[in-house]
């Protein structure tokens, strides 16, 4: 038995493959259970910030916590092992052994980055359930942003781990040297960074909260999220728009949720027949309409406005109290019948496009014969 867990096999005995394989195969076989016990914790941590939020964490971290079990055992196992002569070789230009080292830690660092990208999903989805209690908006704009900018700070740190630790550069000089190549940077980058300038502008001055609706660069609806680099705006027709957070500070921005009234304006056309006092009680019932509406202000007018190319026309316009949308156009619907109401009540009709054409009496003999002089 012993001499057969003694031979040698890719450099290595079979006694030290068998480990290998056990240890892989305990690591699989415990994983689960492993993963939720150092899941559990971890989450002693937050357990006072939420006491109510462990399964939701475990299911955030297990699988990248598992995966990185894995790997961690398989990386205590491989450096007690000998390097086999069969992989001496290089592959374009790197030898395969310091190939393969690296490929081990990009793994692990990818995973280790995935460990606290869900770890920041947790912060924010736990500040984000303590936002959502408030009243405002505004701290969960904050909070969305905040996270955003947590991932982007994970990023950055497994990037110069990477580049530190895997291949060797040395961090000191990428830093000194990023004043040199930061203009170049800035350069290239420009518009990134006039978003996130953008983004900052929009949280200092806060000309919206989430929530609100805004129209801008031609886009109307609900603001859903201000991001590191856009904002979110869900439409009226229900479609997802993302502006660049750069076009909203350099274009007018039109907050419409900050606004008291939503005005009205249109006119009301009569025939050229309507007699003068009739057209004078539908003006005044009209107004009378307007000020004694429940719904809208005291600043309603009802004039006759002008002689226009076929009608007589009544300007009207008020303003309605209600912001939302859908309780804004049914009031308005409501105005609207009873000025039509007002308007057949008082004997007049409602005018629509027509065009008269006087001929003299020759030229209308001859287009129409036996027609009327002056017709």
């Amino acid at each position: 038995m012993n001499e057969f867990l003694d031979r040698v096999f890719l450099e290595n005995t079979i006694e030290q493959w068998l480990v290998l394989i056990s240890v892989v195969t305990l690591v699989a076989l415990l994983n689960p259970l492993v993963g939720r016990l150092l899941g559990m914790l971890i989450y002693q941590s937050f357990r006072r910030r939420a006491p109510a939020k462990g399964t939701r964490f475990t299911q955030l971290i297990l699988r990248p916590l598992e995966m990185l079990i894995i790997l961690v055992a398989i990386s205590a196992v491989l450096a007690f092992m000998n390097y086999p002569r069969q992989l001496d070789f290089e592959m374009f230009g790197i030898h395969m052994r310091r190939l393969l080292q690296v490929m081990m830690e990009l793994t692990l660092s990818a995973n280790i980055a995935w460990l606290f990208l869900r770890l920041a999903d947790f912060i924010g989805e736990l500040l984000g359930s303590r936002a959502a209690k408030t009243d405002s908006t505004q701290d969960d704009q904050y909070v969305l942003f905040m996270r955003d900018v947590l991932k982007v700070l994970i990023y950055l740190l497994v990037l110069f781990v990477v580049l530190g630790s895997v291949f060797d550069l040395n961090i000191n000089s990428l830093l000194a040297g990023a004043g040199i190549a930061g203009l170049a940077v800035a350069l290239a980058a420009q518009d990134s960074l006039a978003n996130l300038f953008g983004s900052l502008t929009i949280f200092s001055e806060k000309p919206f909260i989430m929530g609100d609706l805004v129209e801008t660069n031609g886009i109307q609806g609900t603001v859903e999220k201000v991001g590191f680099r856009s904002t979110r705006i869900r439409t009226l027709d229900m479609t997802y728009v993302t502006l660049p957070n750069r076009k909203i500070m350099e274009s007018a921005m039109n907050n419409l949720s900050e606004r008291t009234f939503r005005r009205v304006h249109y006119t009301v056309g009569l025939p050229y027949s309507t007699e003068l006092p009739v057209l004078r009680n539908i003006v005044r019932d009209i107004q009378v309409l307007l000020d004694r509406h429940e719904k809208t202000s005291e600043d309603g007018i009802a004039s006759f406005y002008a002689f226009g190319a076929s009608s007589l026309d009544i300007q009207v316009i008020y303003f309605i109290k209600e912001i939302e949308y859908n309780a804004y156009l049914r009031i308005r619907e409501e105005i609207s019948l009873q000025i039509m109401q007002i308007v057949l009540q008082n004997g007049g009709q409602f005018a629509y496009p027509t065009t008269t054409i006087h001929l003299p009496k020759q030229e209308a003999q001859q287009i129409i014969p036996g027609a009327n002089p002056g017709v």
